[in-house]
């Protein structure tokens, strides 16, 4: 049995707000560069989104006693309590992490078939155990702006569940607008269970 959001949401606790605040701030950075405007390749973009989000999740979380700085296939991770490997990524309009199918994306990606024998709740876990979750953005259809912020658990192609991240562990409303300038809030939408994967969903578009 998988990792439910609820699980996902009591493992991150007060680190919520701070987590969700990065892709926010890391799109007010891109945005507000001037050289964004000249930008020929959505890939660009994107690496540069990555970029921003890395170093601004090390200033919000990465001093934090509970976060650990994780790198692996060239990517980066964050450990939270030692229990849960978390990973921001752009989704695509389906809400599924954008990657080309290669085994790395799918290691990075799948969730590691020991954890799901652990019981709930667990104490610490050795890395390769750990679940993965996505913190992931989509962009509105003129790419101006992020419309929705999700937790996903993914696997193999496969959304197991969404859960709109626009709610704080307390059940308070979190303004994503106070978060950067020009946001919005998410729109109300239920978690929801994907039953079948699709590789054309997955395609590259940058590190994030």
């Amino acid at each position: 049995m998988h990792l439910s959001s609820d699980d996902v949401l009591e493992i991150i606790g007060d680190l919520a707000q701070p987590i969700q605040s990065v892709p926010f701030r890391a799109w007010g950075e891109v945005v507000s560069d001037p050289r964004s405007t000249r930008y020929q390749f959505p890939r660009t973009r994107s690496n540069i989104m990555f970029d921003e989000m890395t170093r601004i999740a090390r200033e919000v979380i990465g001093d934090d006693q509970d976060v650990i700085e994780h790198r692996e296939h060239g990517s980066v991770l964050w450990i939270i309590r030692e229990r849960l490997l978390l990973r921001y990524k752009k989704l695509d309009t389906r809400r599924r992490p954008m990657n080309i199918r290669t085994q790395r994306t799918i290691d990075l990606l799948s969730q590691p078939e020991t954890y799901r024998a652990v019981p709930l709740p667990f104490g610490p876990l050795p890395t390769a155990a750990m679940p993965r979750v996505v913190v992931g953005y989509v962009l509105n259809e003129l790419q101006t702006d992020i419309k929705e912020l999700l937790l996903v658990l993914t696997n193999k192609g496969v959304n197991y569940w969404e859960y709109p991240f626009a709610i704080e562990v307390a059940g308070g409303v979190v303004d994503l607008s106070s978060l950067a300038p020009g946001q919005s809030g998410l729109p109300p939408i239920q978690p929801r269970r994907r039953g079948t994967g699709d590789a054309e969903s997955e395609r590259e578009t940058g590190n994030d």
